[in-house]
């Protein structure tokens, strides 16, 4: 990053330099996050990703009830 920021002005002005400043925003953004802070990046590939909070993804039933109204792919554990 700093070898970037050293070497920003030797780069033409242009969409090359666009991206490379704006690419340089998002890591700085990534390197000085907060542990428990709000808007965290958690993949530079893709910075809109949100965090899943543990438990949500999965629900498990153990009524045989509530089972049956799941769908087939749900049923199995």
């Amino acid at each position: 990053m700093r070898d970037l920021r050293r070497h920003l002005d030797d780069i033409a002005t242009g969409p090359l330099r666009d991206q490379i400043i704006a690419k340089l925003a998002l890591i700085s953004q990534l390197l000085h996050q907060q542990l428990k802070g709000s808007n965290k990046i958690y993949a530079l590939h893709e910075p809109e990703v949100d965090c899943i909070s543990k438990g949500k993804a999965r629900v498990r039933l153990t009524n045989p009830a509530a089972r049956s109204a799941l769908p087939p792919r749900w049923t199995s554990f």
